[in-house]
């Protein structure tokens, strides 16, 4: 089961979801700076970013977290998503991702992005446009496309 995580409920989950955004905020230099523990809290308890979380609900823990951003760029509104961690992910990460996308349609966001890892163009259709100078992938995919 993926959820999101109103604000009002980030003390309960939010030490584990860092548990697995850590080592996705700390793999790359420039990432690194930008998603630090407590900045990342205020980014989600003043909701300008979104966290999401897995539970494998056999062995009642949590699995996964990711975060989302609403951002408009040349006039696009385009749902990021900057950090995703966790294990099992082949087993929680598509219902994740329908999640994500829908929800992103919902917020009006046309196109999703994500930095990092190249797995998500070959399990959900992202393409990459680059690498960032601290040789992070940058990938994009419609969100209408299913």
């Amino acid at each position: 089961m993926v959820e999101g995580v109103p604000a009002a409920n980030l003390e309960h989950v939010w030490r584990a979801a860092w548990g697995y955004l850590e080592p996705a905020a700390t793999r790359f230099a420039s990432a690194a700076e930008q998603w630090e523990a407590q900045g990342l809290l205020l980014a989600l308890e003043t909701e300008q970013a979104q966290l999401w979380i897995a539970w494998d609900m056999v062995h009642e823990m949590m699995v996964g977290a990711g975060v989302t951003q609403v951002a408009l760029k040349d006039g696009v509104k385009l749902l990021e998503v900057p950090l995703v961690g966790g294990i099992g992910f082949l087993r929680w990460g598509p219902t994740f991702w329908r999640l994500l996308r829908d929800w992103g349609l919902a917020q009006g966001c046309e196109i999703a992005v994500g930095c990092g890892r190249i797995g998500w163009c070959r399990l959900f259709g992202f393409e990459v446009q680059g690498r960032l100078a601290d040789g992070r992938y940058v990938m994009t995919r419609p969100l209408a496309e299913n």
